[in-house]
């Protein structure tokens, strides 16, 4: 082993020989703590004396032996090079008495080994640890070896004797004493080490590190040095060498360290007496030593490995004791319920009462800072120990609550028997709040209904508020799980209650319901910020979420995005999947809504992951319906489809997330061909919103969907009269509902308006809307100016369009747009005379598709396909389908709007 930081102790312990060489007895203590290199030193005396053609007697003192009479000398006289003469009086030690007589025969047994005069070492490894015998030969022999050629080395910690105080002080006061003081290693020791032993990179990686674990202990580095080399589980020969040197200590050490294991950061010298039985001078001592030994900083271990193998090296029920004992006296002390809560969980059950009242207020600090899953512990524990009906009703519901947020679909199991504790009034306002909301999260329609019926039966004063606004939000997120008697109510009837969270949600419920204004958005936007990850309440997550769609529906994507990105970047975002998973949904439909289509698709898709399709209940319609609607828009059906055909809640379209749901079916059935199925889902949407007095939120755009499905069937009166009511709602303002809404118009209108109505519906999205839909309304708008025969302007807005929708992702539209795929051949191309419908109508004969079979396709008259072909050859000066260019044929032809 290579000695670092010793070179001055090396020297001297030489000189001390070459001292005994010339017949001057020498008495030598290593003064150091277990693990300082101490040992190290004295071997490399040892073998630096043997090269010298000296006798060596050497012995390591173990706790184990320290009852075993003349158990070191033993090991003394049993060394390489002992005489055989010697071996009756090695035979004879072990029944030799512990007297004058005994100690003055092996004193001269010792002379005889050196009676030529030849040097002769005896080295005695952690002296302290030895037997009352040998040490009392020891000391014989140290009075009388001044004029004899040995040299007595010994390791120990002077400042701890051990149990032998008396004895080791009296060697230590004998004539040519010398004690060398041998201390851990200092950082620049550590790095000299790891340099030698792991090379100069991993010294620079490693030293800061590995010298704040060791404390320059080099039993430590050496284990340190061993994980390093090994690759092994983090720390874990580290772990044991800790554990090694704390048991190899006399038994007031091991008792202290159990206790400092257990009481972790709330440590203190009185507690180590109360859980030890030890006095003060004791542990202060002790803890010295420990902490001279780099064991300890302070009264904390340098890694949690160090308490955890410490911890397991006791038996189960012993360290479960232990825990216990610890978790009381710092309850009595006045620690902090989640500290005192930590020791209960460890030692594995609660069986008093203020055990279950401590683990549940943990439980409720650990929620309000986002520790979700720590909290579920606490309060799995705390039921298990009550006894009473209505306290075990409570706190099983305070579980469920705590467990949705790390698994809703887990948390279910608990809906039955709350339910019960709900009718038998055995919860509290804020317990039954959650019930409600957790069976409307899992769309559990009949057993909601029982509930609300029982709550609004009851008439207590001091819970009506709680009530009227828990109805505003149901009335808003799951309206059509709601009895027609239940009462509806919109924002001018909320009040505030005792449940601040619950109050915002149904502040942001009410504003949906009677309709958002300039006024709501910046009260919402406030509702947002004033969010914090204190998951002791469930309807903070609620409100936000709620916030965050509200923005949404008023425009405001950006911003909320903006919201999402700031939320979910909190730490303790990722300790309760539930809210992580429904704020990563709402993200994906902000990107959605923003024309982020790749974005939106990730996000959705990762949205899912999070929790279990179980877990999500009748919220999962979000992310699925932004799932579907990203894939459509950037082209790819077969995974839409595999999205549309999940299986989802029979309770889904009783909701507003079903609505999402519901519009992204309906256009991927547009997308697909399939019209009449889309019209469907359109138009139930328009049904469901109107009937549940939603129609001021804007919360999906079925009007005009449902009118560009009428168009493609060909019933434009229908189209007409449902797009010319949804204008008029919308006014004459610039929102993106109304752009999207002016695309279509344009369609419908006189031919003459129709570049009016697509400019001006591209100045609102270039504004306020995504930038998929603009790519939409840029698509027609070239269609236009194409056919109004103004060709420059006709490339310009097709270029646009097309970087537009690479921008979004949405391929399937390029590709509609320029099939070559480059917009610079866009001028060179013959094709860029014709209108976006003649192109599609030529691209399909290209093919080989005869004019019946374009018009089913296209849903047009066999009549318009011809009128369309001629114009296409009269523009590209061919006389048969066999002459157009190939470069017409698009892989994906569009089935949009043709008129």
């Amino acid at each position: 082993m290579k000695l670092v930081e010793r070179d001055g102790s090396v020297l001297r312990l030489r000189t001390f020989f070459e001292e005994c060489a010339r017949g001057q007895g020498q008495h030598v203590l290593l003064d150091g703590p277990p693990g300082s290199g101490r040992t190290g030193l004295l071997l490399d005396l040892v073998r630096y004396a043997e090269q010298s053609g000296a006798l060596v007697l050497r012995a390591e003192a173990t706790p184990v032996e320290k009852t075993l009479p003349f158990g070191v000398l033993t090991q003394l006289f049993d060394s390489p090079g002992v005489p055989a003469d010697m071996n009756a009086l090695l035979a004879a030690l072990s029944g030799l008495p512990d007297t004058p007589e005994s100690h003055n025969e092996i004193h001269h047994a010792f002379r005889r080994l050196v009676g030529d005069g030849h040097p002769m070492v005896i080295a005695v490894d952690d002296l302290s640890a030895g037997d009352e015998p040998s040490l009392r030969c020891l000391s014989h022999l140290a009075r009388r070896m001044k004029a004899l050629p040995i040299l007595l080395l010994v390791t120990d910690h002077a400042e701890t004797h051990g149990t032998q105080p008396v004895l080791c002080a009296e060697l230590y006061r004998q004539p040519a004493f010398h004690r060398i003081p041998v201390r851990p290693l200092t950082r620049e020791g550590v790095h000299r080490l790891l340099a030698a032993e792991l090379g100069e990179h991993a010294a620079d990686r490693f030293a800061a590190d590995f010298g704040d674990l060791s404390g320059g202990n080099l039993r430590l580095l050496h284990a340190l040095i061993h994980d390093a080399r090994a690759g092994s589980a983090p720390h874990q020969a580290y772990a044991r060498e800790l554990l090694r040197c704390v048991r190899r200590g006399e038994p007031e050490v091991l008792a202290v360290a159990r206790a400092l294991a257990v009481l972790g950061d709330s440590a203190r010298p009185q507690h180590i007496a109360r859980l030890t039985g030890l006095g003060t001078g004791t542990i202060t001592g002790t803890l010295d030593t420990l902490t001279t030994a780099g064991l300890l900083d302070g009264t904390r271990f340098r890694h949690p490995t160090a308490a955890r193998a410490i911890i397991d090296d006791l038996p189960v029920d012993q360290a479960g004791d232990l825990h216990r004992r610890a978790a009381e006296l710092l309850h009595q002390d006045g620690a902090p319920a989640t500290v005192v809560a930590d020791r209960l969980a460890r030692a594995g059950e609660a069986q008093e009462s203020w055990e279950c009242d401590v683990l549940r207020e943990a439980a409720r600090q650990l929620l309000a800072e986002g520790r979700a899953r720590e909290a579920v512990d606490h309060l799995t524990m705390a039921e298990g120990s009550c006894r009473e009906p209505t306290l075990r009703a409570t706190v099983r519901a305070e579980l469920a609550d705590a467990q949705w947020q790390v698994n809703p679909f887990a948390a279910a199991g608990h809906l039955a028997p709350s339910v019960a504790a709900v009718l038998a009034d055995r919860l509290g306002t804020r317990e039954w709040t959650d019930v409600v909301r957790r069976l409307a999260w899992h769309g559990r329609a009949d057993e909601l209904a029982r509930v609300l019926t029982h709550l609004k039966s009851r008439q207590i004063v001091a819970e009506k508020e709680e009530f009227r606004d828990l109805s505003t939000w149901l009335a808003c997120t799951h309206p059509g799980l709601v009895h027609p008697t239940q009462p509806r109510v919109t924002a001018d009837t909320r009040r505030f209650t005792t449940e601040p969270s619950l109050s915002a949600a149904a502040e942001v419920a009410g504003h949906l319901i009677s309709g958002l204004g300039r006024d709501s958005l910046p009260r919402i936007h406030g509702i947002i910020g004033d969010f914090r990850w204190s998951g002791d309440s469930p309807w903070g997550g609620e409100a936000c979420l709620l916030a965050l769609l509200a923005q949404l529906y008023g425009g405001q994507a950006q911003q909320a995005l903006d919201w999402c990105d700031k939320l979910l970047a909190d730490p303790r975002c990722a300790n309760t999947p539930a809210w992580q998973a429904a704020l990563t949904a709402a993200r994906a439909e902000a990107c959605l809504r923003l024309g982020h289509l790749v974005q939106a698709a990730e996000q959705a898709e990762e949205a899912l992951s999070l929790i279990t399709p179980e877990s999500w209940g009748v919220v999962i319609g979000l992310p699925l319906g932004t799932a579907i609607t990203a894939a459509v828009r950037i082209g790819r059906l077969e995974l839409a489809a595999r999205h549309v055909n999940r299986p989802v809640p029979d309770a889904l379209l009783q909701t507003r997330y079903g609505l999402h749901y519901l519009h992204a079916r309906g256009e991927y059935a547009s997308a697909a061909g399939r019209h009449r199925a889309a019209l469907a889902d359109f138009l139930l949407c328009g049904e469901r919103i109107r009937a549940w007095g939603l129609g001021g939120a804007q919360i999906v755009p079925w009007c005009t969907s449902a009118a560009e499905a009428w168009l493609r069937l060909g019933n434009r009166d229908q189209a007409k009269w449902l797009l010319d009511e949804h204008l008029a709602r919308l006014g004459g303002g610039d929102s993106p509902h109304r752009g999207l809404a002016l695309r279509v118009a344009a369609a419908l209108g006189p031919a003459g308006r129709r570049t009016k109505l697509l400019g001006e519906a591209a100045d609102i999205l270039s504004r306020h809307g995504g930038r998929y839909e603009l790519a939409l309304v840029l698509t027609e708008l070239a269609d236009a100016h194409t056919t109004a025969g103004e060709r420059r302007s006709a490339q310009r807005v097709v270029r646009r369009a097309w970087h537009v929708a690479k921008s979004c992702g949405a391929e399937r539209l390029c590709e509609q747009l320029l099939p070559e795929g480059n917009p610079a051949q866009l001028e060179r191309s013959a094709a860029t005379s014709l209108t976006m419908a003649e192109r599609r109508v030529a691209g399909l004969a290209v093919v080989g598709y005869t004019n019946r079979e374009i018009a089913a396709m296209l849903h047009v008259t066999p009549s318009t396909v011809e009128q369309h072909l001629t114009r296409v050859f009269r523009k590209l000066d061919v006389r048969r389908r066999e002459d157009l260019p190939a470069e017409l044929h698009a892989r994906h032809p569009d089935t949009r709007l043709v008129g």
